[in-house]
């Protein structure tokens, strides 16, 4: 499937949170986000946001962190969001933009770089072991 690959812009906030609601809906809860916390997470040093496109409409997007890390003592690659709108999945999108996503981290000397799923997302979970991510650790939250 043809598509492009750009970094979003504040311009493109409405179709990131369209999509992040997607993602939110497809897992059964509600996102708080809004336009101006897309516009504000760009902002954020070390913070974006790739984008899919089809024919002028983005398809799907993966918002990452760089950030420092004591024990690699260099920074890491944290993807956050991976999220493809739901007609296009398996059609390699989600591959290339973690594709894309590692090849920046190489070109920021990344010393590792990692994503978490939830546990019955097996798709998924699939997708990034086929890539190379192994098991590592437990990732633990609180919500607040």
């Amino acid at each position: 499937m043809a598509f492009k690959m750009k970094d979003a812009a504040p311009s493109d906030s409405k179709d990131v949170l369209e999509l992040i609601q997607e993602l939110a809906a497809h897992e059964g809860y509600s996102s708080p986000l809004t336009e101006s916390y897309v516009t504000q997470y760009l902002a954020h040093f070390g913070c974006g946001i790739l984008l899919a496109e089809r024919d002028d409409q983005i398809i799907g997007l993966l918002s990452y962190s760089f950030i420092p890390n004591l024990f690699h003592a260099g920074n890491t690659c944290l993807i956050k969001e991976l999220v493809i709108k739901s007609e296009y999945r398996g059609k390699g999108i989600g591959s290339a933009l973690i594709q894309a996503i590692i090849e920046r981290a190489e070109q920021h000397d990344c010393k590792e770089i990692s994503i978490s799923a939830m546990p019955e997302n097996i798709p998924a979970i699939n997708l990034y072991r086929s890539m190379g991510f192994e098991d590592e650790a437990v990732f633990l939250e609180k919500h607040f």
